[in-house]
């Protein structure tokens, strides 16, 4: 599957993810940026589509507050969600991941506004809270809404099985530095660089008994896409 069509699929992942949760109440909203840190992970697929999206001029604006956070501490995932499926079909201990908000700002947010809204990574568009998260400092979602956001999160992966994941301004700074944005963001690299991990298939999906009746309708349209 060749780049474009893997971006069209990206695309319409994201739309159905909106379609689905449509119309539900949230407290999410513009400005509201309690979640926007600089802990965001997602895929080189999705770091593809974003710097696609932004002109030379606006790469060299968002360069100085990438390399700023680039600096710092922020969140550098050890496994992706695939591979934590499968670790724990296998029995396998999953290993202890800390992130911290107080870590610092996502580097695409300027007033407390997301400067790459239309294009921004499933990570942040999982995030719907049922209460204002600056109040409480966290984000309260219910179980169903988190096994969704899964299956969304590892049939993005699976999307881009060939490519990477890791921290946003981990992938960025990857993807403008070595110019992946003409080379396919990264697939089949002998060894990942930077903190960034392999992405793996999609063997196993994170739904548990419970919602497994009510997640069918989510897996037929997602299936569709593939075919």
């Amino acid at each position: 599957m060749d780049l474009e069509t893997k971006i069209a699929l990206l695309k319409q992942i994201y739309t159905r993810h909106d379609e689905f949760f449509a119309g539900r109440k949230v407290a999410c909203r513009k400005f509201c940026a309690a979640c926007c840190t600089c802990n965001v992970t997602m895929t080189t697929l999705e770091g593809y589509l974003i710097v696609s999206s932004l002109g030379q001029a606006e790469r060299k604006q968002h360069q100085p507050s990438v390399q700023q956070t680039l600096a710092g501490r922020r969140f550098q995932p050890q496994v992706t969600i695939n591979a934590m499926a499968a670790l724990c079909v296998a029995g396998q201990a999953v290993p202890e991941e800390t992130s911290d908000p107080r870590w610092g700002r996502c580097p695409f947010l300027k007033q407390a506004a997301c400067t790459i809204y239309h294009v921004r990574p499933f990570g942040c568009r999982a995030m719907m809270s049922k209460h204002d998260c600056a109040q409480t400092g966290y984000a309260a979602m219910d179980d169903f809404t988190l096994t969704v956001n899964n299956v969304f999160l590892q049939t993005i992966e699976h999307l881009h099985h060939d490519g990477l994941s890791g921290n946003l301004s981990d992938i960025i700074q990857f993807i403008i530095s070595t110019d992946k944005a003409e080379t396919g963001c990264g697939d089949n690299l002998k060894s990942p660089a930077n903190g960034l991990i392999r992405n793996q298939v999609l063997k196993t999906l994170m739904i548990p008994p419970e919602h497994r009746v009510q997640a069918q309708p989510l897996l037929r349209s997602l299936g569709l896409l593939f075919k």
